[in-house]
C-alpha cells in the first residue's frame, strides 16, 4: 500500500487487490487426433492406461495418437485427450 500526496490536504491511498488464484488441479498435457472409439471433440481427463484403451480402444497402426497417450502416461500422472474425427 502507497501513499500518495496529490494537493494539500489530499491524500490517495493505494490498494492492491491483484492476486494470483490458487491454481484448481494441472490435468497435464493434452493430446488431440483421431481414435478408434469414444467422445469426439470433448475434453477427457485420462489418468491410467486401461482408462485410456476402455475410452477410446487400443492402438491401431494408423492412428499414432493412442501410442502418443500411453508413452506420456508412462512419466505423468494425467493426460487430457480430444478425439477429433
Amino acid at each position: 500500500m502507497s501513499e500518495r500526496i496529490v494537493s494539500p490536504g489530499v491524500y490517495m491511498n493505494e490498494n492492491d487487490l491483484s492476486y494470483l488464484p490458487p491454481s484448481l488441479n494441472e490435468a497435464g498435457g493434452v493430446i488431440v487426433g483421431p481414435f478408434l472409439k469414444g467422445p469426439a471433440f470433448v475434453p477427457t481427463v485420462l489418468t491410467s492406461r486401461n482408462e485410456a484403451i476402455q475410452k477410446f480402444g487400443n492402438t491401431y497402426d494408423k492412428f499414432y495418437t493412442p501410442y502418443a497417450v500411453q508413452e506420456y502416461l508412462k512419466n505423468a500422472g494425467s493426460v487430457q485427450v480430444v478425439r477429433v474425427l
